[in-house]
Protein backbone atom coordinates (compact mmCIF):
# COMPACT_ATOMS: atom_id res chain seq x y z
CA UNK A 1 0.00 0.00 0.00
CA UNK A 2 1.62 3.38 -1.16
CA UNK A 3 2.14 6.09 1.51
CA UNK A 4 0.07 8.84 -0.25
CA UNK A 5 -3.20 6.11 0.01
CA UNK A 6 -2.69 5.17 3.35
CA UNK A 7 -2.29 8.72 4.64
CA UNK A 8 -5.47 9.56 2.34
CA UNK A 9 -7.09 6.18 4.49
CA UNK A 10 -6.41 7.55 7.52
CA UNK A 11 -7.33 11.62 6.95
CA UNK A 12 -11.12 9.71 5.79
CA UNK A 13 -11.47 8.16 8.74
CA UNK A 14 -9.99 10.72 11.31
CA UNK A 15 -12.52 13.12 9.27
CA UNK A 16 -15.20 10.60 9.69
CA UNK A 17 -14.88 9.80 13.24
CA UNK A 18 -14.69 13.13 14.16
CA UNK A 19 -17.74 14.68 12.22
CA UNK A 20 -19.34 11.56 13.78
CA UNK A 21 -18.23 12.07 17.38
CA UNK A 22 -18.59 15.66 17.31
CA UNK A 23 -21.51 16.75 15.64
CA UNK A 24 -24.14 14.22 16.14
CA UNK A 25 -22.63 13.18 19.61
CA UNK A 26 -22.15 16.21 21.39
CA UNK A 27 -25.98 17.12 22.06
CA UNK A 28 -26.24 13.59 23.72
CA UNK A 29 -23.64 13.44 25.71
CA UNK A 30 -24.26 17.22 27.38
CA UNK A 31 -27.86 15.85 27.67
CA UNK A 32 -26.56 12.66 29.36
CA UNK A 33 -23.82 14.59 31.62
CA UNK A 34 -27.05 17.35 32.98
CA UNK A 35 -29.72 14.40 33.96
CA UNK A 36 -26.58 12.32 35.71
CA UNK A 37 -25.12 15.65 37.66
CA UNK A 38 -28.79 16.27 38.46
CA UNK A 39 -29.11 12.81 40.64
CA UNK A 40 -28.13 13.14 44.21
CA UNK A 41 -25.54 10.31 43.24
CA UNK A 42 -23.87 10.30 40.51
CA UNK A 43 -22.39 7.64 38.32
CA UNK A 44 -18.53 7.62 38.58
CA UNK A 45 -17.90 5.43 35.44
CA UNK A 46 -20.36 6.73 32.98
CA UNK A 47 -19.07 9.96 33.78
CA UNK A 48 -15.37 8.93 33.10
CA UNK A 49 -16.86 7.16 29.55
CA UNK A 50 -18.86 10.53 28.52
CA UNK A 51 -15.87 12.80 29.23
CA UNK A 52 -13.19 9.97 27.58
CA UNK A 53 -15.65 10.27 24.79
CA UNK A 54 -15.99 14.03 24.53
CA UNK A 55 -11.75 14.06 25.28
CA UNK A 56 -11.57 11.15 21.87
CA UNK A 57 -13.91 13.95 20.12
CA UNK A 58 -11.96 17.08 20.65
CA UNK A 59 -8.73 15.27 19.83
CA UNK A 60 -9.92 13.55 16.76
CA UNK A 61 -10.95 16.81 15.66
CA UNK A 62 -7.23 18.39 16.36
CA UNK A 63 -5.26 15.41 14.75
CA UNK A 64 -7.60 15.80 12.06
CA UNK A 65 -6.76 19.93 11.72
CA UNK A 66 -2.95 19.49 12.13
CA UNK A 67 -2.58 16.85 9.49
CA UNK A 68 -4.66 18.80 7.08
CA UNK A 69 -2.47 22.03 7.66
CA UNK A 70 0.95 20.69 7.78
CA UNK A 71 3.08 20.01 4.80
CA UNK A 72 3.49 15.93 3.85
CA UNK A 73 6.80 14.85 5.65
CA UNK A 74 8.95 12.37 4.15
CA UNK A 75 10.78 10.07 6.50
CA UNK A 76 14.51 8.76 5.42
CA UNK A 77 15.12 5.11 6.86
Amino acid sequence: MSHEYSSLMYNGALTIQSNTLASHLKPFVTLFLLIILSQPVAHKNLIRTLTSIIISATHCRNVERYYKHSPPRHVNK
